[in-house]
């Protein structure tokens, strides 16, 4: 008897810690939104899916969706992603958004900022030959032409020039330029951010969806002029020297579209294809972040596609609500 009243205290014991400890994981599962991955083995791609909003996901939404909502966006062949209105508290959507990935010519964001903050204002750019030798995207230039920095800001972002990044970078000092990048990251507090190169064409330039958020919003509020020039189907640069204008035309899919606020492409043969675009929905602007993709485009489309199936603006506060 007593023997097997030993045994059943301890399965009492037991039985009230697994309880407690099961109980725990469901308070702290309330905190974070909630992912759900399923894989596709077909093709070699998987399809990832996630509960959208968590009942901490918004600071001012008067009916958060609960961690049972029924409401899944879905990406393909996607190393990382998120979405989120720029005003609201919490992510929308993220799938792997701490994790480290080779941005590409996304990092001429941060080129954009540190060449207008730190390159004197009406400087004009001769370009050199180890500018225009840079591998990549050349925008056109030409070894001994002379720009204006805004004209190369402008080809840096709208056809990504790598030439154009390499002549900013270079009228300061090119490791200098790189320094004053990665400060700035730190300033920022993008702990998960590297830059090596001023044009991104180094798979050393590595960060994360959640880090490159914190620049989006930097720009946003300090240098809106950034997503104005990328936002622009086409925009006209000048060569001081003969005078003559060429029209660019932006390799952004989403350019022109009344709905795009701006952004930036990237790609390496390593990276896949990554994406930084700012949209306007629910007259808020909405950020969308794609790294490694087959087609960021596509994979943008889809998550917009979610918000405007399932969300929209219910008062004059900007309260986001679930429509279905």
């Amino acid at each position: 008897m007593k023997y097997q009243a030993l045994i059943l205290i301890s399965i009492i014991a037991i039985s009230s810690f697994f309880i407690k400890v099961d109980a725990g994981k469901k308070q702290d599962s309330a905190e974070f939104v909630k992912i759900e991955i399923t894989e596709n083995s077909s093709k070699n791609q998987s399809l990832k899916s996630a509960s959208v909003f968590s009942s901490e996901s918004f600071a001012n939404v008067s009916n958060p969706i609960s961690e049972s909502a029924d409401i899944k966006c879905s990406i393909d062949s996607v190393q990382a992603a998120l979405m989120k209105y720029l005003n609201q508290r919490g992510n929308i959507f993220e799938f792997n958004d701490k994790n480290r990935w080779p941005i590409a010519s996304v990092s001429k964001l941060m080129s954009a900022v540190i060449a207008i903050e730190e390159i004197k204002k009406g400087e004009n750019i001769k370009i050199s030959a180890s500018a225009v030798t840079a591998e990549g995207l050349s925008g056109g230039l030409k070894e001994n032409d002379v720009f204006s920095v805004n004209d190369l800001i402008k080809a840096m972002l709208v056809v990504s020039s790598n030439d154009a990044a390499e002549s900013l970078a270079e009228s300061i000092g090119r490791q200098r330029f790189i320094d004053l990048m990665n400060e700035k990251a730190g300033e920022l507090q993008m702990s998960e951010t590297n830059f090596n190169s001023p044009s991104g064409f180094s798979i050393l330039n590595q960060s994360t969806a959640n880090d490159f958020m914190k620049l989006v919003n930097y720009i946003y509020s300090n240098h809106p002029e950034i997503f104005q020039i990328t936002s622009q189907k086409q925009m006209q640069i000048t060569e001081l020297n003969s005078g003559k204008s060429k029209n660019l035309l932006n390799i952004n899919e989403f350019a022109g579209n009344a709905d795009f606020l701006g952004g930036k492409t990237g790609y390496l043969d390593e990276s896949g294809r990554n994406l930084v675009a700012l949209f306007r929905r629910n007259n808020q602007p909405l950020l969308v972040i794609i790294f490694g993709a087959q087609n960021a485009f596509d994979e943008a489309r889809n998550l917009l596609n979610c918000i405007d199936n399932n969300f929209q603006i219910v008062d004059s506060d900007n309260q986001i609500t679930e429509t279905n």
